[in-house]
């Protein structure tokens, strides 16, 4: 959510009176999540002389475990970085609740999931291609570089590309 203090997208006469408009915000983007940040980045980015808020429920990153890749799941059973949201019941699943897990810090639930990176079967890539996927079969999929990792991991105290 955001809000012009002026009104431009949306804000209200009881926000403007708030004491954001009295600390002089031109904008108060409200939540911190990755949608949140990209807004605030854009419009410092157009108007490098707004003044801008960006106010989040939850507070900063946790040390390690929004860090290391595999760990971020174990912020999502702090309270106080997660939301605790649960769905209704499933019938599905004879009633039972799953938990819904929703970022209650700064970048929002892509600091608390997990990213995975899995490369699918050859096969699959084979078959698409059979299908008339033109140059998506596994051997030109993987030249192409499509299927090769984007980021660097440490091999014996140097950065190497992951292959």
């Amino acid at each position: 959510m955001c809000y012009n203090i002026n009104g431009f997208l949306g804000g209200s006469e009881e926000l403007r009176s708030r004491t954001a408009a009295a600390k002089g915000w031109d904008y108060i983007v409200v939540g911190a999540g990755a949608a949140g940040c990209v807004v605030a980045g854009r419009l410092s980015q157009t108007m490098p002389h707004a003044r801008i808020a960006l106010v989040e429920a939850g507070g900063e990153r946790l040390g390690l475990t929004t860090r290391v890749p595999g760990t971020a799941f174990i912020a999502s059973s702090f309270p106080r970085r997660d939301w605790n949201f649960e769905t209704e019941p499933v019938p599905a699943l004879n009633g039972r609740k799953l938990l819904w897990f929703q970022g209650r810090i700064l970048g929002g639930s892509s600091s608390i999931n997990g990213m995975l990176y899995l490369r699918g079967h050859s096969l699959e890539y084979d078959q698409w291609a059979q299908l008339g996927c033109h140059g998506w079969s596994f051997d030109q999929v993987l030249t192409s570089k499509k299927l090769k990792p984007m980021h660097e991991v440490p091999v014996n105290g140097m950065a190497a590309a992951a292959r």
